[in-house]
């Protein structure tokens, strides 16, 4: 089967590119720029989801890359209006329809939900398991309900 590209593959060293300035940045983002600063993440987030449906795969990892730099956006950055923490929800909502596009085991699944769920210092992940739950089906939830047994 051939993959449709229509420009989307081109999206990804960018989005590469873009993850990793954020992740090694240590500039100060202040409370008047936190929206901005909020809304590129945001983009990073919607181009990571248009990808999804032909490269589920990479948007897959990406999406988590994005997820994971969530600690170190927090650490530098006055989030007192929610703004970063709200794309930060819907990074794990996306997440979640991203796996249901997969074909992995369930084990896999079970083990990056349970992994979100236990590393959830600023609550962004609060929804992980009803987010994923198409993804886990009932199989992965019991194996998820073994997890924190």
């Amino acid at each position: 089967m051939q993959e449709k590209n229509d420009g989307r593959k081109d999206l990804i060293p960018r989005i590469k590119s873009e993850l990793s300035w954020h992740e090694n940045s240590h500039r100060e983002i202040g409370y008047y720029e936190v929206d901005s600063y909020a809304n590129a993440l945001d983009q990073i987030r919607k181009d990571t989801l248009f990808l999804s449906d032909n490269f589920p795969d990479e948007a897959s990892q990406l999406m988590q890359d994005l997820i994971e730099i969530q600690d170190s956006v927090f650490e530098r950055s006055d989030d007192s209006n929610g703004t970063l923490g709200g794309v930060f929800v819907q990074c794990v909502e996306d997440l979640g329809k991203i796996f249901s596009k997969l074909s992995v085991a369930t084990s896999e699944i079970v083990e990056v939900v349970y992994n979100l769920f236990v590393h959830n210092d600023y609550g962004t992940k609060d929804e992980v398991i009803s987010n994923f739950k198409e993804a886990l089906k009932e199989e992965g939830l019991n194996l998820l309900k073994e997890e924190f047994m």
